[in-house]
């Protein structure tokens, strides 16, 4: 309804008609259309008992539970919820303008004067409770008369505008793509059946610290705190190849000692107390999965093989061994090379013929291994992967959020949790 219009509110009262300038409909009042009543005063016709007559608003207000009448209630809300998004974002721009000394002193002191009284009857009306829909419409009428009358050459355009909030948005993503979850495609099977090949999953990258991006041998780190725990499933930076991310499980820390017997791991946590066979149990029926030349790029289908499900403090999740014509059985240390002095253990942190327990995971760092456990290469592998330092870890695999197969889209993949 237009502003300004004057409307006839129903009073059940003895009084002479009262009129009520309003602005929209939904101020709260319940307006009588049809302009005045017979005999031309303010009060609607009465009926029988001296009731309002059937129709009259006053009834449509005591029986609003009808459709039409939340309808228009909805529309009433909603006119009045984008009313004053308007206002407070028009003060917002009025605060941004002012801001610089130059602009004041451009427009002079009288009209900066004007707009802040303006400015203020609009923030009054937005606090006014209850609300006044017609206050707020004035208000903030006149307020836009100002500025567009002596701001206009200050306010934002279009284009800018959405330039801004595209360049946000951006800004936003980035932060997150380098600080806090980075998105990774699964291309080979060492960790099937956890993951599968053609999983993209997130991985959190503020697990472990913060992390300064494109560094990468050595990488650093802004802040550090936690670290990778056994039984989680991390990303980490291939030290000799460090334009390559391995994904892996974390099975022992630093401090740890660990070996590797007939395929079973027995782990001594902190090096101390007796040492103790990680928990598996057999996982009878079928065993089949398909997977992936990396070479050639062309998938194979793998029968034959045995599900183990392991608990690793607290962690539970299913490795898979292949048959051996698959991948290798292999057990750790690899007393045969250590026994060679030229080869180094993981990497130049001591020679073999140095060390003094070859059973000992060095102090921050990770012993890792693939839940394909005959065909992945992982800390067993010393030449080629061996213990993993902290902070070359790039954090922890959270979930999958989306797995093409070898010929379709898996949608029991996505949203499937990493344990």
């Amino acid at each position: 309804m237009a502003r300004g219009k004057k409307k006839t509110r129903a009073a059940p009262s003895s009084k002479g008609p009262r009129s009520h300038r309003g602005g929209r409909k939904g101020s709260g009042d319940a307006v009588v259309s049809g302009g005045k009543g017979a005999g031309g005063g303010g009060r609607p016709p009465k009926g029988a008992g001296g009731r309002p007559p059937k129709g009259s608003d006053r009834e449509g207000r005591a029986s609003g539970s009808g459709q039409g009448s939340l309808l228009q209630r909805f529309i009433q809300w909603r006119e009045d919820r984008k009313r004053r998004r308007e206002a407070r974002y028009l003060l917002k721009e009025v605060r941004r303008i002012f801001r610089w000394k130059y602009r004041r002193e451009k427009v002079g002191h009288e009209v900066v004067a004007r707009v802040g009284e303006a400015a203020e009857q609009v923030r009054a009306a937005l606090r006014a409770r209850p609300r006044d829909p017609a206050a707020l419409d004035e208000a903030l009428g006149l307020l836009e008369e100002l500025v567009d009358a002596h701001l206009s050459f200050a306010r934002k355009s279009t284009i800018r505008e959405y330039t801004e909030a595209i360049g946000m948005a951006a800004g936003v993503a980035i932060i997150l793509r380098f600080f806090v979850v980075q998105p990774f495609k699964i291309p080979s099977g060492s960790m099937i059946p956890t993951l599968q090949v053609g999983d993209h999953i997130f991985v959190n990258k503020f697990s472990y610290g913060l992390r300064v991006p494109f560094t990468t041998n050595p990488p650093r780190r802004f802040w550090t705190w936690g670290s990778p725990h056994r039984g989680e499933v991390v990303v980490f930076i291939h030290r000799q190849k460090p334009d390559q991310d391995f994904i892996k499980r974390v099975v022992a820390v630093g401090g740890d000692r660990i070996k590797v017997i007939g395929e079973v791991i027995h782990l001594q946590r902190g090096g101390k107390g007796p040492w103790k066979k990680v928990q598996r149990r057999y996982v009878p029926g079928d065993c089949s999965h398909m997977d992936r030349n990396e070479r050639d790029n062309t998938w194979y289908k793998v029968e034959g093989c045995q599900r183990f499900t392991e608990t690793l403090d607290g962690n539970t999740y299913t490795t898979v061994y292949v048959p051996t014509h698959f991948g290798q059985m292999r057990d750790y240390p690899p007393v045969a090379q250590f026994q060679q002095t030229a080869l180094p253990v993981g990497f130049g942190f001591q020679r073999a013929d140095k060390v003094v327990d070859p059973y000992r995971v060095p102090e921050g760092n990770i012993f890792v291994m693939g839940d394909n456990r005959r065909n992945s290469t992982d800390s067993r592998d010393l030449g080629e992967v061996g213990f993993i330092p902290y902070k070359y870890v790039k954090g922890r695999a959270m979930v999958v959020w989306w797995s093409w197969g070898p010929e379709s889209f898996r949608w029991s993949r996505v949203g499937h949790v990493l344990h």
